[in-house]
C-alpha cells in the first residue's frame, strides 16, 4: 500500500509539473524570478518592493498548485473491487 501511495504521490507531481502553463497560470519566468528573489534574499536582502513582489508570486504560485492537486484529486474515481 505504501508503495502505490508513492507512486501515485511521484506520479501526480511529475503530471502536474509537465502541464502545459496557460494565460492565467504561472509561467516559467515567474518561477525564475520567484528563484532569484529568494536567493538574493539570502545574500543582500531585498527592498519592499520586492518582498511584496516575492510575496505576490509566492501566493500566485502556491494557488495554482493547490487548483492542480484539486483538479486532479477531483477526476480520481474509486471503485470497489
Amino acid at each position: 500500500m505504501d508503495y502505490l501511495f508513492y507512486f501515485f504521490k511521484k506520479s501526480l507531481i511529475i503530471e502536474l509539473l509537465n502541464k502545459p502553463w496557460g494565460e492565467d497560470m504561472i509561467t516559467k519566468e515567474m518561477i525564475i524570478r520567484i528563484n532569484e528573489l529568494y536567493h538574493k534574499s539570502k545574500k543582500e536582502g531585498l527592498t519592499e518592493e520586492e518582498i511584496h513582489e516575492q510575496l505576490v508570486l509566492r501566493k500566485e504560485y502556491v494557488k495554482e498548485i493547490r487548483s492542480r492537486v484539486k483538479q486532479k484529486l477531483d477526476s480520481i474515481e474509486f471503485i470497489d473491487e
